[in-house]
């Protein structure tokens, strides 16, 4: 009787180690975004309770205190969509800032900066690069979500951030 309870706990856990058809194929295209050329050293990837968290700095992508997109990181997004478009889990594309106050007339605050440059990542991977738009949606944090000090410069580097959480689940309407 033990025995047998030992050997249903150990087939729990095997299932549990084995990775579904979704987590295999987003496993293979975030290897791929982070050996391509375009986003070499610019993308870090962490886990995340909903699947993988592909995290770009800010600098890569917009001018400070911008929401435009800079010319030099239209091909990082393209890979982006390209990749994101081969998956079929939601996607919460999430703007972070450091904690230094805006200092243009355009944005009232940093949360503001931050749901502008995450709706601006959105509407570029569905207008330009076909993501499904019903796969989406877009998040601004300000500086309330920081990953490291905003006392270093370094810190607030990695603090200025926009994360791409994909799920590894499928779309369930």
């Amino acid at each position: 009787s033990t025995q047998s309870r030992s050997s249903a706990a150990s087939d729990v856990y095997k299932r549990q180690l084995v990775a579904t058809p979704e987590e295999l194929l987003l496993d293979e295209v975030v290897r791929g975004l982070v050996r391509d050329p375009a986003l070499e050293g610019r993308i870090r990837v962490n886990p995340d309770a909903r699947g993988v968290r592909l995290s770009l700095g800010s600098s890569v992508l917009f001018k400070p205190g911008k929401d435009q997109v800079l010319e030099s990181a239209l091909e990082a997004v393209a890979k982006l969509g390209a990749a994101l478009g081969r998956l079929e889990g939601q996607i919460v594309i999430e703007g972070h800032t450091d904690n230094t106050a805006v200092g243009t007339r355009g944005f009232h605050s940093n949360w503001e900066l931050s749901t502008a440059r995450a709706t601006e990542v959105l509407e570029q991977l569905v207008e330009l690069h076909g993501v499904d738009p019903v796969r989406l949606s877009a998040a601004g944090y300000g500086q309330y979500r920081p990953v490291a000090t905003n006392r270093t410069t370094q810190g607030r580097a990695l603090n200025r951030r926009i994360d791409v959480v994909v799920s590894s689940e499928r779309n369930t309407p």
